[in-house]
């Protein structure tokens, strides 16, 4: 198997990052998708709101920056 690229998305619907290495869990990728946006009427995606592709920026364990580490 050859992987081309990691790529980790800390907030669901936001612009990733690419990894050069990356733990895999039971959960899956470390750091991925640790949580989403939503609005009254549901999840909000880059889709509908493009502002929200701006990337996110994260600790070196994928942590949302201001948001406490949860694993």
């Amino acid at each position: 198997m050859h992987v081309a690229a990691l790529w980790r998305y800390p907030v669901k619907s936001l612009a990733g990052g690419q990894l050069r290495q990356a733990a895999v869990t039971t959960d899956g990728l470390q750091g991925d998708r640790l949580v989403h946006v939503r609005g009254p009427r549901g999840p909000l995606t880059g889709t509908t709101r493009p502002g929200l592709t701006l990337p996110a920026s994260t600790s070196a364990d994928g942590v949302p920056r201001g948001w406490p580490a949860t694993h």
